[in-house]
């Protein structure tokens, strides 16, 4: 399966304007004192990546047309856990003002102690000006994290995905990015505390 080059040019014009907002809205909603800026990065999903994820549902056999969920991935990447909560509300607030409609949100914050990387999903419909005018089925999805979880999630993507390290050969290194991924989660917590703590002095 292959994406048209006018949807991926026309999707990709349409959100380079629109990330700039998200991004203002962002800072708007978080604290500015409770340590560095948050983060908006974003890409269009790639011909390759989508044939790949085509592949894997032929071999899980599941059937109906694919849906590229994350054709347009947006991750927010914010200071700590306490400021989640209003991290999600800007996303869904300019979702909102951008005509979005919400499909699903998964809260991948606190999951099995193995998972390798925590994060707040929302999934999103195109907005209907870009959806009515390609037969692709692509959506819209926002995952919101922290920096500590980013850094997990950067060098496990790159150990699993780009070194290969998935094999039962490998497991010792697994377990020690899922449990790299744990002390983070709980470095964010007390993250989360101080500076909870410091407001409440305040």
């Amino acid at each position: 399966m292959r994406v048209s080059d006018i949807a991926r040019a026309s999707v990709e014009e349409y959100f380079s304007k629109r990330i700039r907002v998200l991004e203002r809205q962002l800072c708007e909603n978080l604290p500015s004192s409770e340590g560095p800026p948050p983060l908006v990065q974003w890409r269009l999903k790639s011909d390759r990546s989508i044939l790949e994820k085509h592949h894997a549902r032929l071999r899980d056999q599941v059937a109906g047309p694919i849906w590229i969920n994350d054709f347009v991935g947006i991750r927010l990447v914010l200071p700590h856990r306490g400021v989640l909560d209003a991290g999600i509300s800007a996303a869904c607030s300019w979702a909102r003002s951008e005509s979005l409609s919400q499909l699903e949100i998964s809260n991948k914050m606190a999951l099995d102690p193995n998972h390798l990387y925590r994060s707040v999903h929302l999934d999103f419909t195109l907005p209907p000006q870009l959806a009515e005018r390609f037969n692709e089925r692509l959506g819209v999805e926002i995952q919101i994290t922290t920096y500590l979880q980013n850094f997990s999630a950067t060098i496990s993507h790159q150990m699993v995905y780009r070194h290969g390290i998935g094999d039962d050969a490998s497991r010792s290194a697994l377990q020690r990015l899922a449990a790299l991924s744990r002390t983070l989660h709980d470095a964010d917590e007390i993250a989360a505390a101080i500076f909870k703590a410091a407001g409440t002095a305040e």
